[in-house]
């Protein structure tokens, strides 16, 4: 978030095969790794839990205003004396 002028950072972790064949014929996906460096990316982070557990009938949301204040490093204190990387995973342009 904030890379004190430092540019994002990037990781391609590698290519997810496709139906878990090793024929090199077939479609493979590349898992890209970013680092979270803008408000878009932040809220990203924060609503991911969402996006996977939409189908669990047990799922209970988290106060999102809360989860957006605790990851601020103005206003959770935890941040000054802690390194905190967040990372988004991204397949075919999507966040996974």
């Amino acid at each position: 978030m904030d890379n004190l002028g430092n540019p994002a950072k990037e990781y391609l972790i590698g290519q997810l095969e496709i139906n878990g064949s090793t024929d090199s014929t077939q479609a493979r996906e590349e898992i890209l790794i970013k680092e979270v460096d803008s408000k878009k990316m932040l809220k990203q982070f924060i609503y991911l839990p969402a996006a996977i557990h939409k189908n669990h009938i047990n799922w209970v949301p988290p106060i999102y205003m809360d989860e957006l204040e605790f990851f601020d490093p103005k206003k959770n204190l935890s941040f000054q004396s802690c390194d905190t990387i967040l990372l988004l995973a991204y397949r075919s342009e999507e966040v996974n």
